[in-house]
């Protein structure tokens, strides 16, 4: 059967298979050199998008625009894919593995950045996590809530019980990278929130058990989504993190931070305080690194205690007195959070392994607000 016999309904069959690996739908229409070129156009455009966001000296608004001309080069790609063809065993055999290693490792650009959400208040304000704000007022119309969410990255949530009922599970329904997502589950009603299941039991006082009447209040107020940033994950290959520098780590193998079960071990965000052989102590709000008052921008705003920032508090199992001293091992970094007060970080557990580093922070994307490079 010829590829002109086949029935237009299997067009979307190329649309399907170039989701997966960009230009085989063309592969598939017999048009090689073309679905080619375009694999290769969009490889080379997502190195350069993520380069764009790792180079701190180019302005966030045109990186931001560079990505949405590089989305708009897949809707065409993906439209060019609408065409007939044959999907042969040679073709499927040269799919399959191209496809799990699009899955796998994602666009060529995410070997250089990825993307990553803020999931709580550690490093704020400097970088700004998932936050609740409960409060009694109606909520917003929806032009208010479409600017709001856009601009500061606020979801406005009100939730009321249509009927008599009673809570029996809040569960996680997360669409990553923007959406962090509950579902509240009674006995004859369900809702979907926008907000994770902790945030909804410690703000909004939801929880397994509760019971509300209808038209009660369940949960009202706004969430902050938290910031999303870009991780340059090609720093380090060039020289290992400084002090100050806002890192990415793997929490794996860290004792006292306790793996997901489904999820594995959490990625933190901290920044730097000590490098291999440095000596640190906290004499709040000071922190001193070998002697002296840290320098550099990131501490003296920590420091400094104003605008949102209350200085260094004392630790726990380390730098627990103004007498404390610790030194930084080799191949290993003592990280802080800049909310120093409400930040589980090497204070309490100990030095991050230098091979759990996983990047550092480039840029934040979104909320518009808030886009530039953090420092």
């Amino acid at each position: 059967m010829s590829s002109q016999t086949v029935p237009k309904r299997r067009r979307w069959l190329g649309v399907l298979l170039s989701l997966f690996v960009p230009g085989f739908g063309l592969v598939r229409a017999g048009l090689i050199r073309r679905g080619i070129v375009w694999f290769v156009a969009l490889q080379l455009a997502s190195i350069s998008v993520a380069l764009l966001y790792i180079w701190t000296s180019v302005p966030t608004w045109a990186a931001i625009a560079a990505t949405l001309l590089f989305w708009g080069a897949e809707l065409v790609m993906l439209g060019d894919s609408f065409r007939p063809g044959r999907l042969t065993i040679p073709l499927v055999l040269i799919f399959a593995p191209l496809a799990v290693i699009s899955v796998v490792f994602g666009a060529a650009g995410h070997i250089i950045a990825r993307p990553f959400k803020i999931p709580t208040g550690a490093m704020q304000p400097t970088l700004r996590g998932v936050v609740a704000y409960p409060n009694d007022l109606p909520r917003p119309g929806l032009l208010n809530r479409t600017t709001d969410l856009v601009l500061n990255g606020r979801h406005h949530i009100e939730v009321v019980s249509k009927e008599d009922d009673q809570v029996i599970q809040l569960q996680p329904a997360n669409f990553r990278p923007l959406l962090t997502l509950s579902r509240i589950r009674c006995r004859h009603q369900q809702f979907l929130v926008w907000a994770p299941p902790d945030l909804l039991q410690m703000s909004f006082n939801v929880y397994r058990g509760r019971s509300y009447g209808r038209g009660e209040v369940i949960a009202r107020g706004a969430v902050d989504a938290g910031d999303q940033i870009f991780v340059d994950k090609l720093i380090y290959k060039i020289h290992p993190p400084r002090r100050g520098d806002l890192v990415v780590f793997s929490t794996a193998g860290i004792a006292g931070i306790p793996a997901d079960p489904v999820a594995g071990p959490p990625l933190y965000v901290k920044r730097v305080a000590g490098i291999p052989g440095d000596k640190l102590r906290i004499d709040p709000p000071l922190l001193y690194i070998n002697g002296k008052p840290a320098e550099g921008e990131g501490f003296s705003r920590v420091m400094g205690a104003k605008d949102g920032y209350r200085g260094y508090a004392a630790g726990r199992e380390y730098l627990a007195t103004p007498d404390d001293e610790f030194r930084v091992p080799d191949n290993s970094y003592f990280v802080l959070g800049d909310n120093s007060y409400n930040s589980y970080d090497s204070r309490y557990w100990g030095c991050v392994p230098a091979a759990n580093v996983y990047g550092r922070v480039s840029r934040v994307y979104f909320p518009l607000s808030r886009a530039g490079v953090p420092r």
